[in-house]
């Protein structure tokens, strides 16, 4: 699947991809949003949804990984605090 197919599908649909076939890389959570990380092929898919529920406020898709930056700082400062 690529990026571009992934972005054309229905929320439910990208939901439904990602559980099927991506894979769980990190999460972190930050002003009561609960983000979780996935890649899905050749690109990384973050689910925000509120920590005090399950319903999704959003997805956003990174073609890159260098755009992932509140997941490198969050593995920066978990490996200095071993």
């Amino acid at each position: 699947m690529t990026w571009q197919y992934f972005n054309r599908l229905p929320q439910q649909q990208q939901h439904k991809q990602l559980l099927s076939n991506g894979t769980y890389v990190a999460d972190h959570k930050t002003d009561g949003i609960e983000a979780l990380l996935f890649k899905l092929n050749n690109f990384f898919v973050e689910v925000c949804f509120p920590c005090e529920g399950d319903e999704v406020l959003y997805t956003r898709q990174y073609k890159d990984a260098s755009q992932l930056e509140p997941y490198w700082q969050m593995a920066q400062t978990t490996r200095s605090m071993a």
